[in-house]
C-alpha cells in the first residue's frame, strides 16, 4: 500500500480509498474513494497545494493502468499510463 506524509498529516492507499489520519495522535481525519478503480491504488504522493496523486497499475491489462488526481475538494479524475510505473517519486 503507498503512503505519504504531508501537513502533520498520513495519507493511506487502501485499496481504492486515500484514507488520512492526523500524524501526532493517529486519529481518522477523512477518507475519500476513487472512482473507476479497477484494481488497486499502488502509491501515492501529496502536492504542497494537498493535491493526491495515486497510480493503478496492479491488473496485467495495460489499459487499466491510471494515474489519478484528487483535489483538496475531494473530486478524483484520472489519466492513462503509457508506461508501468507503481511509484509516483515526486511532485513538485
Amino acid at each position: 500500500l503507498g503512503s505519504d506524509i504531508a501537513n502533520d498529516t498520513l495519507y493511506l492507499a487502501d485499496i481504492d480509498t486515500v484514507r488520512t489520519f492526523d500524524l501526532k495522535t493517529g486519529a481518522p481525519k477523512a477518507s475519500v474513494t476513487v472512482a473507476g478503480m479497477v484494481s488497486f491504488i499502488n502509491d501515492i504522493e501529496v502536492a504542497p497545494d494537498g493535491t493526491i496523486y495515486g497510480t493503478q497499475t496492479g491488473d496485467t491489462n495495460p489499459d487499466t493502468w491510471r494515474i489519478y488526481k484528487i483535489t483538496p475538494q475531494r473530486q478524483s479524475s484520472s489519466t492513462p499510463v503509457v508506461r508501468r510505473s507503481t511509484r509516483i517519486l515526486q511532485v513538485a
